[in-house]
């Protein structure tokens, strides 16, 4: 598959679609190699897969909302098996991950806020609405 200089409009689709839909459905769906994505998406500094998309990985979620070091295998099947966090599963190359859709995040939180303390790790001047710094 030979491709001529890449026009604004097609830079924008691959800018958009990148981080949501895989490598392959891109190329196939612009006509392109697998590879002539991958160049391009490097000269546009789109960065890593994961980073580009409307999710955050599970782990990176827990370790965000509990204030924790490390993924919390505990949390994981708290939140996700017993009060129905919504988790997909995506694939990046030949590896899997556990995502989380933003929007799902926040409607599941709204739902469980009870369950869910933000300012677990805060100081106690921010749990009182004092202004740190």
């Amino acid at each position: 598959m030979k491709h001529k200089r890449w026009t604004q409009e097609e830079k924008n689709e691959l800018a958009e679609l990148y981080g949501s839909v895989s490598l392959g459905r891109i190329a196939e769906n612009m006509g392109l190699s697998i590879g002539a994505i991958i160049n391009m998406k490097n000269r546009l500094h789109l960065g890593a897969f994961l980073g580009n998309g409307d999710y955050i990985t599970l782990n990176q979620l827990l370790k965000a909302v509990k204030g924790t070091e490390y993924g919390d295998g505990y949390a994981q099947t708290s939140w996700v098996q017993n009060r129905g966090l919504p988790v997909i599963n995506k694939r990046v190359g030949k590896c899997s991950f556990k995502v989380v859709r933003l929007d799902d995040f926040w409607k599941w939180a709204a739902k469980n806020r009870s369950f869910i303390d933000f300012f677990q790790n805060a100081g106690a001047d921010f749990r009182q609405g004092t202004r740190l710094g």
